[in-house]
């Protein structure tokens, strides 16, 4: 039977990498914060190894988008990190599912008061259901928002491959 292994990717600053394989077991993590590349960008060089390492079944990425008084820099410089990541899956032959955050959030955070903060929802959803991935990674001691998305999109990616989601 063949290994399938779900990347989860938040983008952002903040963001990380979670590889989750169908046992629920913890492949790779990659905090976007603790793999800076040459001009700011922690995407392509990490992205890419750990797609070819780990022989990659699906990628979910959440979709990226211009929000509301966000400067012109900061937009190019998402859309670049995001350009880049769903060309790597083109080039690799490896499914991208784009999300937004809206439809992945709602079935990842069922069951959560709407009342938390976004964040705060899906760092309490991935302590339930992934109680193997460690949010406190280091030397910190606030759960990393980042790291449970991208967490969340991998799982989701999961049920995706299911026909859940």
């Amino acid at each position: 039977m063949e290994r399938v292994i779900v990347v989860g990717i938040d983008p952002g600053k903040d963001g990380a990498l979670v590889a989750i394989a169908a046992d629920g077991s913890i492949e790779r993590t990659v905090l976007a914060k603790e793999q800076w590349v040459s001009g700011g960008q922690w995407l392509p060089a990490q992205v890419m190894r750990s797609l070819v390492d780990l022989d990659v079944s699906m990628v979910v990425v959440e979709k990226q988008q211009a929000r509301p008084m966000q400067g012109r820099s900061s937009v190019l410089q998402t859309g670049y990190g995001w350009g880049i990541l769903v060309g790597v899956c083109a080039g690799l032959g490896i499914r991208c599912q784009e999300v937004t955050a809206r439809k992945w959030q709602r079935q990842m955070h069922a069951g959560f008061s709407a009342e938390m903060q976004p964040k705060q929802r899906s760092c309490a959803a991935s302590a339930r259901l992934l109680p193997m991935l460690d949010l406190t990674p280091g030397r910190r001691t606030k759960p990393h928002d980042g790291l449970a998305d991208a967490g969340l999109l991998a799982l989701y990616g999961h049920r995706v491959l299911k026909g859940e989601g």
